[in-house]
């Protein structure tokens, strides 16, 4: 009798085994057995989560609440500063999105780079920029604040250069006067405007030149060192209310206004010849 109830004991054992090795096997066996065993899971997490909140903070491996706080007080000011960042982030990046206004230009590259220094005395004549001979950025390279040019590379340094503006002696190259097409040297000058604006100067015209108060003045792109047909500033009367003067009567010069605002800039954009960069 008991050697038939042990093996009937056995096999009811047996066949539980089996049962669950089959169901384990299928998905709603899974689900069965997540059913069934869910609320001792949870049961047992709580529990841990009690013992760990009752547990004395001088045991190994458990912090106080104290240094919980600092942790928590941490990640905050952590948070602060990288949302403070994204701010200022956000700021640079709508003026660099301004400043890549420009056309196509295939056989240039665009380096973006900051204003990092300036001399009070010469302010709106030189500037120095973060981006150097590591980037790309050769000596006469044209740079832009915006859509216009504002001058070109003076000097460059492994991670730094020099800029010179329109309105210095060191920035020379040639321009034309708009539908004519009149070709001539742009430079610096001394000179300033009724409302002491910065101009520079525009040099070896032809002396039966024929413009207009605020014709358009672009660069050639003669010579192969800078792109053509860029903006670079508007034809201005003279001291003497005239458009242009006649030099040694055999050419003329006039005066031009920058049309990006030099005394403000703090990002520009250095056009670089892909040839160049890519020696």
């Amino acid at each position: 009798m008991r050697a038939v109830m042990r093996h009937t004991v056995y096999g009811v054992f047996a066949f539980l085994v089996l049962g669950i090795l089959v169901l384990s096997a299928t998905a709603f066996g899974r689900r069965v057995s997540q059913s069934f065993f869910s609320p001792f899971t949870s049961l047992w997490r709580s529990g841990e989560r009690w013992v760990a909140g009752i547990l004395p903070d001088w045991l190994p491996g458990t912090k106080s609440k104290q240094e919980r706080l600092l942790e928590l007080e941490l990640k905050v000011r952590e948070l602060e500063t990288r949302l403070a960042r994204s701010v200022e982030l956000e700021k640079a990046n709508a003026e660099l999105r301004r400043l890549y206004q420009l056309p196509d230009l295939p056989a240039w590259k665009a380096v973006a780079a900051d204003v990092i220094s300036r001399d009070p005395i010469r302010w709106n004549q030189e500037f120095g920029i973060n981006k150097g001979l590591m980037e790309g950025i050769q000596v006469g390279a044209l740079v832009m604040s915006g859509p216009y040019v504002v001058g070109r590379v003076r000097e460059s340094n492994r991670h730094s250069a020099q800029i010179a503006t329109l309105i210095s002696p060191e920035c020379r190259f040639s321009v034309v006067l708009g539908e004519q097409k009149t070709v001539g040297i742009c430079s610096g000058s001394e000179s300033r405007g009724l409302r002491g604006e910065a101009q520079f100067q525009v040099d070896f015209l032809p002396k039966d030149l024929r413009l207009h108060h605020g014709q358009e003045v672009f660069t050639s792109g003669l010579g192969g060192g800078i792109p053509g047909g860029l903006p670079v500033g508007i034809v201005v009367p003279c001291g003497d209310g005239k458009l242009f003067q006649i030099v040694a009567n055999s050419r003329a010069k006039l005066l031009c206004e920058p049309l990006g605002n030099l005394p403000a800039i703090r990002y520009v954009v250095v056009l670089c010849p892909v040839w160049k960069t890519d020696e």
